[in-house]
């Protein structure tokens, strides 16, 4: 009973406007009185961009890294707040409009990923990605985003150094004419024969390894990829794969 009592008194509507008021107070003092923040959390709906002396406080914190998790509405004048002093953002578990993604032009990192679970279409990704541009733009990585959005976006934004894109390609296998591996695959001999065998008729395959010893990658492989090579369905000569298995 004492518990249902405590739960009764957290959910009244006397607690509730109680705690409102001291969430209030409590970030009034912070944007008044904080100095030297290295670790912000963003934890309320409150309009804090409004407050007294907010925009002083957050123009003098130099944050280096925004993650936005579990979002699932607005929060108020926390684009404002992005783009006028946030350098690096990582957004997950996020549902809000893709409106605000080409509003964020100061932004030199950036890391997008596109989940199939999310409410969010690859329609609405690309259309928000083919007007996007941000000029100061240094690092950028994409994970199954649409292809020619992301190549868009890299094409209008003039200073990116590193990109790293990680896609899947609908119909991708026309377009497909290398294919590239390291140590930590593995598959079967019969896999590798069932992949080229599948490849017959089609543009001559690049076979590439990228690695000078695997474990894995058998005399068995080796065998096969000299086979197809042999063939005409691999266009790589594969003379460096013997002695890849040697330990």
């Amino acid at each position: 009973m004492g518990l249902g009592l405590i739960e009764e008194a957290i959910y009244s509507n006397e607690y509730q406007e109680k705690y409102k008021i001291l969430e209030q107070e409590y970030y009034k003092l912070f944007i008044n009185n904080c100095k030297n923040i290295t670790n912000f959390r963003w934890n309320t709906s409150l309009p804090l961009y409004q407050y007294p002396g907010a925009s002083t406080c957050f123009s003098q914190l130099y944050i280096e890294n925004l993650e936005l998790w579990n979002c699932d509405k607005d929060v108020p004048g926390l684009i404002k707040f992005i783009d006028n002093h946030l350098h690096n953002i990582r957004i997950k578990n996020v549902l809000l409009s893709l409106k605000f993604l080409p509003s964020l032009i100061n932004l030199e990192q950036l890391k997008l990923k596109f989940e199939n679970y999310c409410y969010l279409s690859e329609q609405d990704w690309k259309k928000y990605l083919l007007i996007a541009s941000f000029p100061k733009l240094q690092y950028f990585k994409a994970q199954y985003l649409p292809p020619h959005g992301v190549c868009v976006l890299i094409e209008n934004s003039q200073n990116i150094k590193e990109i790293d894109t990680w896609n899947y390609f609908r119909g991708g296998d026309a377009k497909f004419d290398e294919f590239a591996f390291n140590e930590n695959w593995r598959f079967s001999v019969n896999n590798l024969k069932n992949f080229f065998e599948g490849w017959r008729g089609r543009k001559p395959i690049k076979f590439i390894t990228r690695f000078d010893k695997c474990y894995h990658f058998t005399q068995e492989h080796v065998e096969i990829v000299q086979k197809y090579y042999d063939e005409g369905i691999i266009d790589k000569k594969i003379r460096f794969l013997y002695g890849v298995n040697d330990y």
